[in-house]
């Protein structure tokens, strides 16, 4: 596993270009960058470059336009499940990253957090394997909805995590 994949996975910019892909299954630079419309585009090439180089994302296809390259990518494998300590690595190194995101943003001036809709709630349930499956395809379709929305008026960025540990 590459040591820096959490850390290059937090940023948002790169989380969007990502949900991108995955919601394509594949895409070019052109239509990343009309998804992200409102990221400047040498911004995103350097995002992209950053992806590619941590091995998040691949390119799975190169066709000359215009005296250019037009590169279309996926997702590479995760690295992981090669073993409970890398796995364990990638998860604290995520909870590390949403901690810092939260001091971050209780340090802003103008912090409210009943305005913005902060949020934390945790609960413990019972359930089944297939009970569970069945919870996690149903907030996998929630999120699956919210990460097509592309950027408006009145709309705000926000990070959601879930976690879950069987006990």
């Amino acid at each position: 596993m590459k040591k820096d994949y959490a850390s290059v996975c937090m940023n948002p910019i790169r989380q969007r270009i990502m949900q991108c892909i995955i919601l394509n299954k594949e895409a070019t630079t052109t239509q990343i960058a009309e998804a992200l419309s409102d990221v400047p585009r040498a911004s995103l090439y350097r995002h992209i470059g950053i992806l590619t180089d941590a091995e998040v994302i691949k390119v799975v296809d190169e066709e000359k336009r215009r005296g250019g390259v037009l590169r279309t990518y996926a997702m590479s494998a995760p690295p992981v499940g090669d073993s409970p300590g890398e796995m364990n690595q990638l998860i604290q190194t995520s909870l590390i990253q949403l901690g810092a995101d939260y001091a971050e943003y209780f340090s802003r001036d103008d912090v409210n957090p009943q305005r913005d809709l902060v949020t934390l709630a945790a609960a413990t349930i019972m359930m089944t394997d297939e009970e569970y499956m069945v919870f996690l395809q149903k907030y996998a379709e929630l999120i699956g909805e919210a990460v097509t929305h592309e950027p408006a008026e009145g709309r705000k960025e926000r990070k959601v995590a879930f976690l879950s540990i069987p006990k």
